[in-house]
C-alpha cells in the first residue's frame, strides 16, 4: 500500500481520477482520444509569478498494455518543472490530461531524463476552463499514421493569470518516487512495459477508465 506522505504517486492517482470525473461532469471528457491513445499522462501543476514565473507539479503516466488485466501499465511517477520570463502575472493551477498517440511518445520516457518539453504558452486564464482543442507542442509529439490520432493536451484551469510567455516546462520520470514506490533498481522501462505490478491503489484509475471505455 502506498503512503501518501512518502509517495506522491498515490496523490497523483487520486488527482487523475478527480480530473477525469471533472471533465466528465462538464461533458468535456475526450473519450475518443482516450480510446485510441497509446498512453495517458495526467499532472497537476501550479504556476506563479510576476514577470518571472515558476511552474512545478507532479503526475503519472500509464501506457497501453493489451495483455495486462487492466489494459494498462503500472503508473509511472513523473515530475514537472518550468521557468519562464515574459508578460507573466498571477497564479494558475492546472489539472492536465495528455493523450499520447504513438509508441514513440511512450519511448521518450524510457530514453531521456527530460522526456517532454511543452513549448509556446500564450493566453489568458481567468476562472475555470477546459481547453479541448489545444495540440501539444513537444519534442516528440506525433500523429499515428494508421489511425490519424494526434497527441493532444486537455486542461482544467483554476486561478487568474495573464501569461504571454515562452514556457519551457519539462516533464520527466520522478526517479525518487519510482524508488519509493517500486524499489531502488526499477526503471521507467520496467514500469511502462509491464515488468512490475501496479500498486493496488491504481485500480481506482483503471476502473474509472474502464467505466468509459
Amino acid at each position: 500500500m502506498l503512503d501518501a506522505k512518502k509517495n506522491p504517486l498515490l496523490i497523483s492517482i487520486l488527482d487523475a481520477v478527480d480530473t477525469l470525473k471533472n471533465m466528465e461532469a462538464q461533458n468535456k471528457l475526450p473519450v475518443d482520444a482516450i480510446k485510441n491513445c497509446r498512453g495517458l499522462l495526467t499532472m497537476l501543476t501550479t504556476k506563479v509569478g510576476f514577470g518571472v514565473s515558476v511552474t512545478q507539479g507532479y503526475g503519472l503516466l500509464i501506457a497501453r498494455l493489451p495483455n495486462s488485466p487492466s489494459g494498462w501499465s503500472a503508473p509511472l511517477p513523473i515530475k514537472v518543472d518550468g521557468f519562464s520570463v515574459g508578460a507573466v502575472m498571477g497564479y494558475n493551477e492546472q489539472h492536465t490530461l495528455i493523450s499520447l498517440a504513438t509508441d514513440n511518445d511512450i519511448q521518450a520516457f524510457l530514453k531521456d531524463k527530460r522526456a517532454m518539453k511543452i513549448g509556446l504558452d500564450f493566453g489568458v486564464n481567468m476562472g475555470d476552463k477546459v481547453d479541448k482543442n489545444a495540440v501539444l507542442n513537444t519534442q516528440t509529439a506525433q500523429t499515428d499514421a494508421a489511425s490519424g490520432v494526434k497527441t493532444r493536451i486537455y486542461t482544467l484551469s483554476k486561478g487568474m493569470m495573464v501569461d504571454v510567455s515562452m514556457q519551457g516546462t519539462s516533464v520527466e520520470p520522478d526517479v525518487e518516487d519510482i524508488a519509493n514506490c517500486y524499489g531502488q533498481h526499477v526503471t521507467p522501462g520496467d514500469i511502462l512495459t509491464g515488468k512490475v505490478s501496479a500498486p493496488r491503489e491504481a485500480t481506482l484509475l483503471y476502473n474509472q477508465l474502464k467505466a468509459w471505455l
